[in-house]
């Protein structure tokens, strides 16, 4: 098991973790306020759709149409 440095996000065998943003994060930078989005289209952007969705709801980033 190899061991992480948070402070400098370097494995103790000198391989560079990823600290960027999230990938709920990054799935947001594609959404425009006042868009429709289909299940299908989110799909481009996540590998977890559903679990974003439900995030983005419940942050009140996006909210379901009844």
């Amino acid at each position: 098991m190899r061991a992480i440095n948070i402070v400098t996000g370097v494995c103790t065998v000198g391989v560079l973790v990823w600290q960027g943003m999230s990938k709920l994060d990054e799935l947001k930078r594609h959404l425009k306020p006042g868009q429709a989005y289909r299940r299908a289209d989110l799909a481009r952007w996540s590998t977890s759709v559903d679990r974003h969705l439900k995030q983005l709801v419940e942050q009140m980033t996006m909210r379901a149409r009844s």
